[in-house]
C-alpha cells in the first residue's frame, strides 16, 4: 500500500514526543524510583513497593477512563491534542516534585508526600498526554509500512530516552547534587522535565493537521469509519470483547510491562551487588539501549522479512527468550567474580547487547499490532474504539508497571536485601534470578499468547 505517506518532519516530531516526551518519565520511574525511595528517601522496600503499587493501580484505572472519555468528548482544541495541551504544564512541574526528598521528617510524612507527588503525575497528567497521543497514530495513516516506520521511530526515541536516563541521569545527579544525592535527584529530574516539555509543545503543533473533523472523520485520510457514535459503556464493552485480536495484544502488553518494570527496577541492584560495579551500570545500560535502538530501527524490515507483524513478533520473542536464558546460564557458570569480569570485557557483555537488540524489536511490534486490531474492529463491528482500545493499552502499561514495580520490592524483601552492605550468596542468586528468569517466564507466556493471534497485516486496513 502506497497511500497515506507522512511527511518526515511530522513523523520525527510525533515519534520523539511519544518516545521521549511522554515516556521518559516512566523510564525514570522504572529504573530509579524504587532506588530513590529506598536508598535516598530512606523508606523500606516494602513501603516503597506499596506506594508504587497503589499509585500505579489508580493510574491503570484513570488510563481506562481517559480512553473511554476521548471516544465521547471533544475539547475545543481538538479530540486528541486538547488533552495534551492541558497536561503539558502539570507534567513539567510534577516530575521533579516526585524526586524531591523532604529532610528530617517522619516516615508517614514521607509516604504521604510520595503518594501526593507520584500519584497525580502518573494517574492524571501523564494519562492525559499519553492515551490521546497514542490514539492519534491511527488517524495519521492507514499504511501498514508507514505505521511500522512510525512505531520503529517511536521505539528509537524511546530508547534514546532510556540512554538519557541510564547513561546520563546518575552523572547528572552527581553533577547537580555534589555531596547531596537528594538535591541531585531533584535537579536532574527537572532537566529531564525540560526536555519532555519542549517535545510535547512541538507535537501540539504537528497534531493540528491530524485532528478529526466535527463529524468524526479524519482531516487527512480519504476514508475512515469514524462516523459511528459511541454507545453505552456496556455496549462498547460488548464490542470490545468481540475484538479478540485486541484482547490478545493488550493482555500481552500487560505481561510485557510487568517484566520490563521488574527487570529494569532490579538491574541497578544487580550491577551494584552482583557485578560489583555500580558505576559501570550507566555504561552498560547505555550500550544496551544503543543495541535496542538498532532493534527498533529494524522493525520495518523485520516485518517485511516475515511478511506479517505477528510472525515477526513470534520469531523475535523466541530469540529473546533464548538470549536471556543463555545470559543467565553464563552468569551461573562463571560465578560472581567471573561474571563481573565478563560483563566488562567478555561473552556476557556480547549476550547483554544481543538481549538489548532483541528487546528493541520485541517492545515495538505489539504497538504496531494494536493499530491493526483497531482497523479490524472498525471493519468487523462498524465501531471505532480507538480511544477505548488505547485506554486499555495504557491500562495494561500502568498495571504492568505497578505489578512489576511491586514485585521488585517483594523480591528485595524475599531475598533479604539490606541497602549499602555486602550481600549474601543467597541474596545475590535471588537478585540475578529475579532480574533474568522471572522476565523470561513472562516472555514465554507472551509468546504462547500470540500463537492465538490470527489477524494478518492489511486484512482489515481502512483506506
Amino acid at each position: 500500500m502506497e497511500t497515506n505517506k507522512l511527511p518526515m518532519v511530522d513523523k520525527l516530531v510525533y515519534s520523539s514526543c511519544m518516545g521521549i516526551g511522554n515516556l521518559i518519565a516512566s523510564v525514570l520511574f522504572g529504573y530509579y524510583l524504587t532506588y530513590f525511595y529506598t536508598d535516598v528517601a530512606g523508606l523500606s522496600a516494602k513501603i516503597a513497593g506499596l506506594v508504587l503499587l497503589c499509585s500505579r493501580c489508580f493510574d491503570a484505572f484513570t488510563d481506562f477512563v481517559m480512553g473511554v472519555t476521548i471516544d465521547r468528548v471533544t475539547l475545543k482544541q481538538g479530540k486528541y491534542r486538547g488533552w495534551l495541551r492541558i497536561a503539558v504544564l502539570p507534567m513539567f512541574i510534577g516530575l521533579p516534585l516526585v524526586f524531591l526528598c523532604l529532610p528530617n521528617v517522619s516516615t508517614p510524612v514521607k509516604v504521604v508526600f510520595a503518594i501526593l507527588t507520584y500519584g497525580p503525575y502518573g494517574s492524571i497528567y501523564n494519562t492525559m498526554a499519553y492515551v490521546p497521543s497514542s490514539a492519534m497514530l491511527v488517524n495519521m495513516t492507514t499504511n501498514v509500512e508507514e505505521r511500522a516506520s512510525m512505531i520503529g521511530m517511536k521505539e528509537v526515541f524511546y530508547n534514546i530516552g532510556v540512554v538519557l536516563v541510564t547513561s546520563l541521569f546518575l552523572p547528572m545527579v552527581a553533577l547537580f547534587g555534589g555531596e547531596s544525592e537528594s538535591r541531585g535527584f531533584f535537579f536532574a529530574a527537572l532537566a529531564i522535565a525540560c526536555v519532555a516539555a519542549i517535545l510535547q509543545i512541538a507535537n501540539l503543533q504537528v497534531q493540528k493537521k491530524y485532528e478529526l473533523n466535527e463529524d468524526g472523520s479524519s482531516k487527512v485520510l480519504a476514508k475512515t469509519s469514524q462516523d459511528a457514535k459511541a454507545g453505552s459503556l456496556l455496549t462498547e464493552f460488548r464490542y470490545l470483547l468481540k475484538n479478540k485480536p485486541a484482547l490478545i495484544v493488550v493482555t500481552g502488553i500487560l505481561l510485557m510491562n510487568i517484566l520490563v518494570a521488574a527487570k529494569g527496577g532490579l538491574m541497578i541492584y544487580t550491577f551494584k551487588y552482583y557485578f560489583l560495579d555500580e558505576a559501570f551500570y550507566s555504561v552498560a545500560m547505555g550500550a544496551f539501549t544503543a543495541a535496542s535502538i538498532l532493534g527498533a530501527v529494524l522493525i520495518k524490515w523485520i516485518v517485511r522479512l516475515f511478511r506479517d507483524s505477528n510472525r515477526a513478533f513470534l520469531a523475535v520473542s523466541a530469540a529473546n527468550v533464548a538470549a536471556n536464558v543463555a545470559f543467565f546460564l553464563m552468569c551461573k557458570m562463571m560465578g560472581t567474580d567471573g561474571a563481573a569480569d565478563s560483563i566488562h570485557y567478555g561473552t556476557l557483555f556480547g549476550l547483554f547487547l544481543l538481549c538489548g537488540l532483541l528487546q528493541g524489536t520485541y517492545f515495538g511490534l505489539p504497538n504496531l499490532l494494536i493499530t491493526n486490531t483497531i482497523d479490524y474492529g472498525i471493519a468487523a463491528t462498524g465501531k471505532n474504539q480507538t480511544g477505548l482500545i488505547y485506554g486499555c493499552n495504557a491500562l495494561s502499561i500502568s498495571l504492568g508497571s505497578a505489578l512489576g514495580g511491586f514485585l521488585v520490592s517483594m523480591v528485595l524483601e524475599i531475598i533479604h536485601y539490606v541497602p549499602n552492605v555486602a550481600q549474601s550468596a543467597e541474596t545475590l542468586n535471588g537478585m540475578l534470578a529475579g532480574t533474568i528468569i522471572f522476565p523470561v517466564v513472562l516472555m514465554g507466556i507472551h509468546l504462547v499468547l500470540h500463537l492465538f493471534y490470527k489477524l494478518k497485516d492489511d486484512q482489515y486496513a481502512v483506506g
